[in-house]
This record gives structure tokens, C-alpha cells and sequence, in this order.
């Protein structure tokens, strides 16, 4: 009777029976298990990036559901704004980032900004400046970006995808919108997408070759519906990139909670990482002129012929260094230094890994593929103020890793076996059942 009730075990739903209109109090929900719109229906579950594992128990039986929290504001109190960024916190608390916080608190945190002069009672929503006030006391400094401003840094950088290279201004603004949400849901963060007066939360993407309906035509990679949880619809709703970009206007926000002490952005995290593995394939390939190291160049030359070919993209997320560590000691297999060298390393609390990532085998890389698509990895200081205190903290290309400790200010190259591997992102390989409390080990059930 226990075991059949824990794997049926679908999550809760805490109902306000007095409240007609926001009937939906605090929820976690597993994600659905069929969606009819992707070709393999049974993995949407592997789309919602931000998934998190909660425990609890019912009549002394210990159960635990995965999923993205959720719940629907109420009217009075709550609105829109309130329960995004409470949403939001409690991925935050069950992740084990950040103590948890009371949605009262939320309340209380944006009514007494001096940014709206009226009464709070009944709420009349959240302005930008108290919904950042209600983040950062919920423990998560946000990062605030205008939609219509974003802007892709580099349009010839050698992980575009080809087919942009021509394409008009729109296609670009849109390469960006979906990169720069993509990069923070990799990360297990959720992203609050604010358009006109409401406030929705994203928790997952879907590409093209996702899509039932993509068969019809040769699919492009790129990115075309967002997971949400939006507390008029519901949790788990797919949203068209196309038609979010068409509603979006002058205050159109993202607003991403992220973690007091990850500084570095997310764009300019990229945008480096993929400067230092080209500098850094040259520099390995120098060493290998110089010292006449055959083996290492075999394995090198071609990854650096396929990345002047565009055959490659980036994928970025920010993780904790110590959980990196394990991450790459799960995805690598190494008989001779990449590991070590790894959990070796003296990385700080956050850091950004930026992925050189196969488009080939990306496809298939759910389909536990030997080898998995990644085949470069860049490790950046994720703590780093400043654009010019940002360091290389390891770099890894098929057949050789390099380390730079910065406290002891040394770097070195090493020879290894390691050359592709299954991405470390945030959720990428969580089971469904964990059976330890991530609560206790932040990086419990995330890696292969």
C-alpha cells in the first residue's frame, strides 16, 4: 500500500475555499506525462528546467514530488507580482540556496516602497522597483532587463547558427530574447517575464525538434515555445516565442531572482567563456606545435576546424563550484588527469560553465548517446564584480584541461582522456524519484 501510494504520488494543491476568485493556494504539481504537441510526449518532463524536489509526508508516509511550485494570487493581498516572486523563492528554498520566507513577507516588503503612493489594501499589483523590493527580501537581488533592448553581442561569433547570419534585425532580437532566457532556466532559475500588467513565470523551453508539428520541415535547433507558470492558466502552459515577442512593449521585463553572489551576467558570461575556448584551442595548439605532441593535436585540430565551421553552439549556466565539481567527476569518463584535475581546483562559490556544444549529437543527447554532445567546457568566476577581475578558471577540450589558480597564481595544462560528455545544466538528468532530500545535497539527482 505505501510503495503503490509513493509512486503515484502526483504533489498537492492547497485549496482557499473562502476565495472564489484565487481558489489556488500553494501547489506542487509533477508535470505532466503526456503532451500532445511533442514528438516524445513521456519527456516533457525533461523540458521544465527549473524542477525542484519537495518532501513532505502524509499520514506518517514519507513522499516526495518533483516539480516547479505554484500557486494563484487571491486578489486582496496577492497579485500577479506577489506569487511570481514567490514562485520563484520557493524553487530558491528547495534548491537549498536561500532560507525560506513567508509570502506575507513579500506582501509587506513592496507595500512599504516609496514607489507607488496609494493604498495597498486591496492590492493594486506591484511597479518594477516594489516587485524587485519583494525579490530581494525574499533573498534573490534580481537581475532586470528591458526586452526590446536585448541585443545579440557578436553576430559572427562562431556559435550562431548559421542560418542567422543573413537574417534581419528581428531574427536576431529574438535569438537573443530566447539565448538569454535559456541560459538562466539551465541554470534552475527561473525567469519572471513582465508584459503590460502581468507577471508570468518561465520554467522550461522547448526547440523546434521538440514539436510534433515540426516534421513537416527540416527543424532549425532554435528555441520556439517557454514552459510557464502563470497563475491565471495554470502550471506547465506553453507559451509561442513568436506570439510573446509580438505582445512585447516598451516596459516589457525580464526579471530574474538570482542568488546574492552570483555577480557575473549571464550575457557577458557567454560571451566570454566562448572568447577564452577560441583563444584557448589556439593556445593548446601552440603547445602541441611546440612540443611536438601528435596524439593531443589529432584530437584538437578537428574540434577547432568544426568551430570555424559553425558546426557548434553554447550552452551557459551558472552552478555552484562545488557542485560542478561533482557534476563533471558524474559526466566525465577520464582514466588519466580531467577529473582530478577537476576536484583539484579552486573554484568560488558560483561559477559560469560554458558549454562547446555539437549540434549533431544534441538532438540525441536524451537519448543517453555514448559520448554525450559536449565537447569543450569553459569554467568562468561566476563571483567576479567587475568585467576585468573575470577569470578563466579551467578549460577543458578533448585531450587536455588547463587550470588557472588564481590564489596561488599558477596555470597549467594537462594531458587527459576525457572528450565528450553529457551536459552538467541544472535538471538535465534529474530522476524522477530522488531518494535523498537536495535540501540536505545540493547537487542530489541533477547528474548522470
Amino acid at each position: 500500500m505505501q510503495e503503490s501510494l509513493v509512486s503515484a504520488y502526483l504533489g498537492y494543491c492547497v485549496l482557499r475555499t473562502a476565495n472564489p476568485l484565487g481558489v489556488v493556494g500553494r501547489t506542487m504539481l509533477a508535470p505532466p506525462r503526456q503532451i500532445s504537441q511533442l514528438h516524445k510526449p513521456e519527456d516533457f518532463r525533461l523540458r521544465v528546467r527549473t524542477r525542484v524536489t519537495e518532501h513532505l509526508s502524509l499520514a506518517g508516509i514519507p513522499l516526495r514530488v518533483e516539480g516547479v511550485p505554484f500557486m494563484q494570487q487571491e486578489g486582496a493581498v496577492t497579485r500577479c507580482a506577489h506569487v511570481a516572486a514567490w514562485m520563484a523563492h520557493y524553487v530558491g528554498v528547495l534548491r537549498g540556496l536561500i532560507p525560506r520566507v513567508p509570502v506575507a513577507h513579500l506582501y509587506a516588503a513592496s507595500s512599504t516602497s516609496k514607489s507607488l503612493f496609494q493604498r495597498q489594501f486591496p492590492s493594486p499589483g506591484l511597479t518594477e522597483n516594489q516587485l524587485v523590493d519583494s525579490l530581494m527580501t525574499a533573498g534573490l537581488p534580481p537581475e532586470v532587463q528591458v526586452v526590446q533592448s536585448l541585443e545579440v553581442t557578436d553576430r559572427q561569433a562562431w556559435y550562431h547558427r548559421p542560418g542567422l547570419r543573413h537574417k534581419r534585425a528581428v531574427a536576431w532580437h529574438r535569438e537573443a530574447f530566447t539565448t538569454t532566457i535559456c541560459r538562466y532556466l539551465n541554470s534552475g532559475l527561473p525567469v519572471l517575464l513582465a508584459q503590460g500588467d502581468h507577471v508570468e513565470v518561465l520554467c522550461g523551453y522547448l526547440r523546434d525538434s521538440h514539436l510534433s508539428h515540426a516534421s513537416s520541415q527540416a527543424p532549425t535547433g532554435e528555441v520556439a515555445s517557454l514552459i510557464s507558470c502563470d497563475d491565471q492558466e495554470g502550471p506547465y502552459v506553453l507559451r509561442s516565442v513568436d506570439a510573446l515577442l509580438r505582445d512585447t512593449t516598451s516596459d516589457s521585463l525580464l526579471i530574474t531572482p538570482l542568488p546574492g553572489g552570483l555577480n557575473l551576467a549571464g550575457n557577458d558570461a557567454e560571451y566570454l567563456g566562448a572568447t577564452f575556448i577560441e583563444a584557448g584551442l589556439e593556445n593548446v595548439l601552440e603547445t602541441v606545435r611546440e612540443n611536438r605532441l601528435e596524439r593531443l593535436g589529432a584530437l584538437v585540430n578537428p574540434v577547432q576546424a568544426d568551430l570555424r565551421k559553425r558546426r557548434f553552439a553554447v550552452r551557459s549556466y551558472a552552478i555552484e563550484g562545488n557542485a560542478f565539481k561533482k557534476s563533471f567527476a558524474h559526466r566525465c569518463v577520464d582514466d588519466r588527469s580531467a577529473v582530478a584535475v577537476v576536484s583539484a581546483s579552486r573554484l568560488p562559490k558560483y561559477v559560469w560553465a560554458v558549454e562547446v556544444v555539437d549540434r549533431r549529437l544534441r538532438t540525441e543527447e536524451d537519448l543517453s548517446s555514448s559520448g554525450g554532445p559536449v565537447v569543450a567546457t569553459a569554467v568562468l568566476d561566476g563571483t567576479a564584480a567587475r568585467l576585468d577581475q573575470v577569470n578563466l578558471l579551467l578549460l577543458h577540450v578533448p585531450g587536455a584541461i588547463s587550470v588557472r589558480d588564481t590564489i596561488a597564481g599558477y596555470e597549467a595544462l594537462f594531458e587527459c582522456d576525457a572528450l565528450s560528455y553529457d551536459s552538467g545544466r541544472w535538471a538535465h538528468s534529474l530522476p524522477p524519484h530522488s531518494d535523498i532530500d537536495p535540501r540536505l545535497s545540493k547537487t542530489c539527482g541533477v547528474y548522470r
